[in-house]
């Protein structure tokens, strides 16, 4: 897929005022991973540009279910570095959903990244459609369920203790409407 890219940012017509975005910074305040979430009130990536790969139930339309997409973390930093954003930024998304009154978050991504990002922290992804090759990639799209319990359950998983956004700021209503 191809982002077009201005002033060093890439984006897109889902880059909206109503969008999240969820950055992972280090110490001087370098961003070193990022993640965006979209509510399924109105368009969103899956619906417009991928609805065939959600085959299991029809295509969600809620404020309460969230679309993630753009999770990416600089291939530059060391491996261990690497499985901490990971790790904290899957965390952000349970935070995040939670605080915003969100039930399910939805999303489509290659197969193994799917397995290895979230099937591996305890999330529990649910396919909403069969597997399907998109370009050479093996993809699908798939949901998680955002309850405290489930929220609890990877942050056991991930051997995290404390919350990992330190700064929730959310849109105005007059921005997100």
């Amino acid at each position: 897929m191809h982002y077009p890219v201005g002033t060093g940012m890439e984006h897109d017509e889902y880059d909206t005022p109503a969008t999240a975005y969820l950055a992972w910074t280090n110490a001087t305040g370098r961003v070193c991973g990022t993640a965006r979430l979209n509510p399924t009130d109105r368009p969103y990536m899956l619906r417009d540009k991928f609805p065939h790969m959600i085959e299991y139930e029809p295509l969600p339309h809620s404020i309460q279910i969230l679309e993630g997409s753009r999770i990416c973390i600089d291939n530059d930093l060391p491996s261990d570095l690497r499985v901490q954003i990971k790790n904290e930024l899957v965390l952000a998304y349970y935070e995040y959903a939670l605080a915003e009154g969100a039930h399910t978050i939805i999303g489509l991504m290659q197969t193994l990244i799917m397995r290895r990002v979230y099937g591996s922290s305890g999330c529990c992804p649910v396919k909403l459609g069969s597997e399907q090759m998109l370009g050479d990639q093996r993809c699908v799209a798939a949901k998680m369920s955002i309850t405290p319990d489930m929220y609890e359950q990877v942050k056991k998983k991930l051997g995290v203790q404390k919350p990992v956004i330190g700064n929730l700021w959310s849109a105005p209503e007059s921005l997100a409407a």
